[in-house]
């Protein structure tokens, strides 16, 4: 019989480490504190910035609906090249409807500028009724 020697190798066997820890509560409460931190931040942004205005009604929609007008003067919307003007008009006119849609005293502005609306659709041109109908708009904007 042989004495136990040291087995097949030279050196002891290496010691068995247990499974490093994983530590996901740090990674959680980060997530979590980043998150209110930036919904905070967005919220805050756009209040400074004037989002809360989005519920302001039908007076922001027709102020905004005159503004567009005034902003489009009287240039001949189909006379031009650029879209920007006759696509500027098309807001006023959707967003003057949504007005009357919330609050009948924007009525007779919606019914002014669908007139104008149906002139240009129905003829495709823009020409003195039309003008005219865009005057009365810019007529009941200025009583606003």
């Amino acid at each position: 019989m042989s004495a136990p020697g040291p087995g097949p190798y030279p050196y002891p066997p290496p010691p068995a480490y247990p499974p490093p820890v994983r530590r996901r509560g740090a990674l959680v409460v980060g997530l979590v504190v980043g998150l209110v931190v930036g919904a905070g931040a967005v919220g805050l942004t756009w209040t400074l910035v004037g989002g809360g205005e989005a519920d302001a009604g039908a007076p922001a929609d027709a102020a905004a609906a005159c503004a567009i007008l005034d902003r489009n003067g009287s240039a001949d919307l189909l006379e031009t090249e650029d879209e920007t003007p006759l696509r500027r008009f098309g807001a006023a006119v959707e967003l003057a409807a949504l007005a009357a849609g919330q609050d009948d005293r924007y009525r007779p502005l919606d019914e002014a500028l669908q007139e104008a609306r149906a002139l240009l659709v129905e003829r495709f041109e823009s020409g003195e009724e039309f003008e005219a109908a865009v005057a009365k708009a810019k007529e009941l904007c200025a009583d606003l």
